[in-house]
């Protein structure tokens, strides 16, 4: 009697199953794939023939207030529409304007109070992604600000120079808020990083790069949950600062690039397009202890590196470009090639 009991019961189980997965498909009428049960491995950039836009550089956030020691911002999420394509405007999410945010840089040693405001009609949280702090201001997961909230954070910058970033990390919710735009840099100088000739200059010879692929709809919107796939959702254009095939024009032997591989699920191996060699300086931690000239640099979502470009050899006029595999990510233009105070790190 019992194992009839059983053996209806697992029946019973599972025609459940086939009915409910035969519901799915009918009335989804979609492949696993569509359903986003697989990612799209074989979606390739599809914007490297755009017209070149200049490289557009995150402004750096302005302190609130400076009180001795202490150093006081306002950082807020909010909705925006941004010209991400030609055509249509794209809504958006950024810190402090439309799309991404501005660039906040710290000294070792300095307390940080940041008064974190949600303007979205979601919950989000604030994290900062390497920088060591206290778990009460890692704006993890369960540290969530509520829609048309504010919580102020602080901690003490206890770490050597090193490029970070910051963006949301809320249960649920993470993926599709820095899909929209929610992530920004977070610098961290100290007196070894000052005292080493590195280029330096911000947003001349040394830029944040912070490079994401999207995918948008016919109306040029960012529709994540069309786009999304349980195996890592990737898009077929490319923004780098939210800048479509940029280029910059330099001025300096050398340039220094922070990259940061802001994607959801896509992994880009850096590297020049005459296959001369990138400098790599810095890692997420921090600075290398010399630096290595490397043919490619690898990184996955969420992680930085910094490298340095040493266009002493080209000449004036020309261009050199950093790619991933055959997509074009940044397009230098030589202006000159002899300014610059910076001696790192081949002389």
């Amino acid at each position: 009697m019992r194992h009839r009991q059983f053996y209806l019961i697992l029946i019973s189980f599972i025609v459940v199953v086939v009915v409910l997965n035969a519901f799915w498909l009918i009335k989804f009428k979609q492949s696993p794939v569509k359903g986003g049960m697989m990612s799209n491995t074989n979606s390739r950039i599809s914007n490297n023939q755009e017209k070149q836009h200049r490289l557009i550089v995150p402004p750096v956030l302005k302190p609130d207030s400076i009180d001795n020691n202490n150093i006081y911002y306002t950082l807020r999420a909010q909705t925006g529409v941004t010209q991400l394509l030609s055509g249509k405007k794209t809504k958006t999410y950024g810190y402090n304007g439309s799309f991404l945010g501005p660039t906040i840089r710290v000294e070792k040693g300095v307390n940080i109070y940041i008064r974190t405001q949600n303007h979205l009609k979601q919950s989000t949280s604030f994290h900062w992604h390497g920088a060591i702090l206290p778990s009460s201001s890692d704006g993890g997961p369960h540290q969530t600000v509520a829609a048309g909230q504010s919580r102020l954070i602080n901690f003490k910058v206890n770490q050597p120079a090193a490029t970070l970033w910051y963006h949301p990390h809320a249960v649920g919710s993470t993926a599709i808020q820095v899909y929209k735009g929610l992530a920004g840099f977070l610098l961290v100088d100290d007196q070894n990083s000052r005292r080493i000739k590195l280029p330096k200059t911000y947003g001349k010879d040394d830029f944040p790069v912070v490079v994401q692929d999207r995918n948008f709809d016919k109306n040029n919107q960012l529709n994540y949950r069309q786009a999304a796939s349980s195996n890592g959702t990737l898009g077929d254009k490319l923004l780098v600062n939210g800048t479509q095939n940029p280029y910059i024009e330099t001025t300096t032997k050398y340039i220094r690039l922070r990259l940061l591989n802001g994607s959801n699920a896509r992994k880009y191996i850096f590297k020049l397009n005459d296959g001369r060699p990138l400098y790599q300086i810095g890692t997420d931690g921090g600075f290398l202890k010399k630096p290595v000239p490397e043919k490619q640099i690898i990184l996955t979502p969420g992680e930085r590196a910094e490298v340095v470009v040493d266009l002493g050899g080209y000449s004036q006029g020309s261009q050199v470009k950093l790619k991933s595999k055959e997509s074009s990510v940044l397009t230098m233009r030589i202006k000159s090639n002899r300014g610059g105070e910076a001696k790192y790190p081949i002389d």
